[in-house]
């Protein structure tokens, strides 16, 4: 019995941490998000507005990547969520970076803050 009781004091110090945590995890998870929304309407207008994407030099698969991850507000904050867990982020980036090298300053700087928080 006195084992038993020993093994839930530990417990309960590893339960008390996680609440005494909560705030902490809390602001960080709100900070990514404003990071998140931040990026997703520099995105919107760095993307969206590229003469590869609209206009007479619209290239196909730059529109297309575009169309896929940067149609809307939503759609871009669910494709940069990727880059917060560098999940195939690749797949996305490198394609438009070949196309337009002068992305390559908003990805690495995403890649950048969203890494460190």
């Amino acid at each position: 019995t006195v084992r038993l009781l020993l093994r839930f004091k530990e417990l309960w110090m590893l339960v008390r941490g996680l609440i005494n945590s909560a705030s902490t995890v809390l602001y960080t998870a709100l900070l990514l998000v404003v990071i998140l929304y931040v990026f997703s309407c520099i995105g919107i207008e760095m993307v969206t507005m590229n003469p590869k994407a609209i206009g007479p030099q619209a290239e196909e698969r730059f529109q297309s990547n575009v169309e896929e991850h940067f149609s809307d507000l939503g759609g871009t904050m669910l494709t940069l969520l990727s880059f917060i867990t560098f999940d195939n982020i690749v797949l996305i980036y490198k394609p438009m970076v070949e196309d337009d090298p002068m992305l390559l300053p908003y990805f690495v700087g995403l890649i950048l803050v969203v890494g460190v928080v």
